[in-house]
């Protein structure tokens, strides 16, 4: 499985769609921390104060899934879920790697991995890279945005969560496609009708609400986490690893092609 796993990380097609994701991921991040912005007043208007309320209010300002953040989360998931599940089998080059003495489930699970690794560094990364970039001047401020208010952490779950179930999804519906245009197109089009029917119960709505609810309600890091993982819990990880599992059973009942 770990052989698997990194022929999947350096394939040169799932590396490619890392860079797409990355790069749109990268100028939309950057185009939101430019426009974002959270007004706030301190009375009485000391230098601490202000440099506590402008921690808040720059990690209140990160960018989440917002429209045009979601769709490339959604397309570059997709794509990643298709390619690692779907192409090989459509290219017969499936023949090979599942004769070999492997379970079949390893095997996905293996793809499943690398798909969520590569999508998840392709948020990240750029985020990091464009924060830096735009905040580099300042960086107190920074710092005690991302590690003073709990920020970093909240946030790097926030994107887990998201990519879990982006992931999870797409990999159900590329395991159950006849091929790998298929494949896209139902990832795509699942993942992305809660946004057109404002579901609030499902990403992208949950997951924002989630996070700012949890970020305003409580000082404290730790109670800010356990608001965000349960306000998100049963769409973000009970579903998720409910697809996961589905995915993995029907990889074993189901034939290489």
């Amino acid at each position: 499985m770990r052989v698997q796993l990194k022929w999947e990380l350096n394939d040169h097609l799932n590396l490619l769609v890392f860079m797409f994701g990355s790069v749109l991921m990268g100028v939309t991040f950057r185009i939101h921390l430019l426009e974002g912005g959270t007004n706030f007043s301190v009375d009485p208007p000391t230098t601490s104060w202000i440099l506590l309320e402008s921690m808040r209010a720059l990690g209140l300002s990160f960018p989440r899934l917002a429209e045009d953040t979601y769709m490339i989360l959604v397309i570059t998931g997709a794509l990643l879920s298709s390619l690692t599940l779907r192409y090989d089998k459509d290219s017969r080059l499936a023949m090979s790697i599942y004769s070999l003495p492997i379970r079949n489930y390893k095997v996905v699970l293996a793809k499943f991995i690398a798909s969520f690794v590569l999508l998840f560094l392709s948020v990240i990364i750029p985020f990091f890279l464009t924060l830096v970039y735009t905040y580099g001047d300042a960086p107190d401020l920074l710092k005690g945005a991302l590690f003073g208010e709990g920020f970093f952490i909240s946030y790097f779950i926030f994107w887990l969560l998201a990519c879990l179930y982006v992931i999870s999804l797409s990999s159900l519906i590329a395991e159950l496609s006849p091929n790998l245009f298929a494949s896209l197109l139902g990832g795509v089009t699942l993942l992305y009708l809660p946004k057109i029917l404002d579901i609030a119960y499902l990403p992208p709505a949950v997951l924002n609400s989630a996070f700012l609810t949890s970020q305003t309600a409580f000082d404290g890091v730790t109670q800010k986490i356990l608001m965000l993982v349960d306000k998100a819990f049963v769409s973000c990880i009970l579903i998720p690893l409910t697809l996961l599992g589905m995915t993995l059973l029907i990889s074993e009942w189901r034939d290489v092609v």
